[in-house]
């Protein structure tokens, strides 16, 4: 399994980004900028997550000591547009930087690049028994490569069905309220709005993996309670 630093501040902390590398089985280790371990444990991972909202040390600043000890391939999550802050990021030894708003889907993505580039992914990880990869029936998800087949088919989902079907394919014993999905993918206030929201997506995700109408239903619905994934 591979190993991810996650750097951030203390007091901005995006708990958002930790659920995604979790969520695609990741071994993430997460540190602040102010911690005295942080250089110290940089020769330990295959991949570092820099955060841009870091307080103290400049991100750059902190990518030039990283680069001064370890090889690990960086990846700077950046707010700002600014060309002149990206530009110091990438002169300071950042392999790519990802500006928000980004999706889970396109994060994790890069990542799986950067691995593959960098000839960093563990040898175990594409193997149908590897937790990377999620079989059930004739559905397989593969959360490296961001793919998914149906009978050996892709099927072509947009971001937010793919991370809903990741979401209930990792969690099989959870019910998942409509609220709670929204609350994990949305970066909007939960609102009315959201159970229609959800509710519709997994309407068209369903049509897209479940289009044999005899066929195994992987997405159910517990009335009153909520969503789960049901393997075949």
């Amino acid at each position: 399994m591979n190993k991810i630093l996650l750097i951030d501040s203390l007091e901005g902390s995006d708990h958002r980004i930790l659920q995604y590398l979790r969520d695609a089985n990741y071994n993430v280790t997460v540190v602040h900028d102010n911690d005295k371990i942080l250089y110290s444990i940089c020769s330990y991972v295959d991949l570092i997550v820099l955060n841009s909202a870091l307080s103290g040390m400049k991100c750059n600043e902190i990518c030039a000591n990283i680069r001064n000890i370890s090889s690990a391939p960086i990846i700077y999550l950046s707010s700002a547009q600014t060309e002149n802050i990206i530009t110091a990021v990438f002169e300071s030894g950042a392999d790519d930087c990802l500006i928000a708003p980004f999706s889970s889907r396109e994060l994790l993505t890069r990542i799986y690049i950067l691995f593959k580039k960098h000839g960093a992914l563990k040898n175990n990880l594409p193997m149908a028994s590897d937790n990377h990869i999620i079989i059930s029936g004739i559905l397989e998800i593969n959360t490296y490569s961001m793919d998914v087949f149906v009978s050996g088919q892709r099927a072509n989902l947009t971001n937010t069905e793919y991370n809903i079907l990741v979401l209930l394919a990792s969690h099989q014993s959870i019910l998942f309220t409509s609220e709670e999905i929204y609350e994990r993918l949305w970066t909007a206030s939960i609102s009315i709005q959201c159970s229609k929201t959800v509710d519709m997506h997994i309407s068209n995700l369903r049509k897209k993996i479940e289009y044999d109408p005899n066929g195994h239903k992987y997405i159910q619905r517990v009335w009153g309670k909520g969503y789960h994934f049901v393997p075949a």
